[in-house]
């Protein structure tokens, strides 16, 4: 994200005070506004190789992926439309920005309490581990992994230090609605 704002400010920093005011009122609409204002396509976000890899494999083996996002709707579902692996997706609506509790508590209304397995990175994502069936952490700090084996049965695990990316793994949400 912090990329983003710094391509921002060189290409238009009579925008970066916008920006800020967007940011304000709440992340998903920063984030919303950043992505328009960059006119940013799905296709160059840098994505985790190996998880990638992996929701590929867990696709092909039949499993259901929806992608949980705590950036807007429309962001989730251009990135889900370029992956093609996903058969939904869920974002925020401004000014709600959806992770942490307020994740948690929208990912159990929709597919019932350990109903889902989870794909997470941050501590924001504790929460949503707490009520999913396993956790799948993806580049996280060792702090963050310990916090998930804490509170799920962590079933994978993937550190790619090569990956650079601008935080989207906060964008991933894996879910078997079997």
């Amino acid at each position: 994200m912090l990329q983003l704002v710094g391509e921002m400010a060189r290409r238009a920093p009579h925008r970066v005070g916008h920006l800020a005011g967007q940011f304000r009122r709440s992340q998903a609409h920063g984030r919303e506004f950043l992505w328009r204002e960059m006119g940013l396509d799905p296709s160059r976000l840098h994505y985790s190789a190996s998880v990638v890899a992996y929701l590929r494999d867990q696709h092909a083996a039949g499993r259901t992926l929806v992608l949980a996002s705590g950036s807007t709707q429309a962001m989730a579902d251009a990135v889900a439309e370029h992956l093609g692996i996903f058969a939904d997706a869920i974002g925020a609506a401004p000014p709600e920005h959806l992770t942490s509790t307020r994740k948690a508590r929208r990912l159990a209304d929709a597919f019932g309490r350990r109903g889902f397995d989870y794909a997470g990175n941050s501590s924001a994502d504790i929460p949503v581990w707490a009520v999913a069936r396993t956790g799948v952490v993806c580049n996280a700090s060792s702090r963050v992994l310990r916090a998930a084996r804490q509170v799920t049965h962590v079933v994978a695990t993937f550190d790619d230090r090569r990956w650079k990316g601008p935080g989207l793994q906060d964008l991933l949400a894996l879910m078997d609605r079997n």
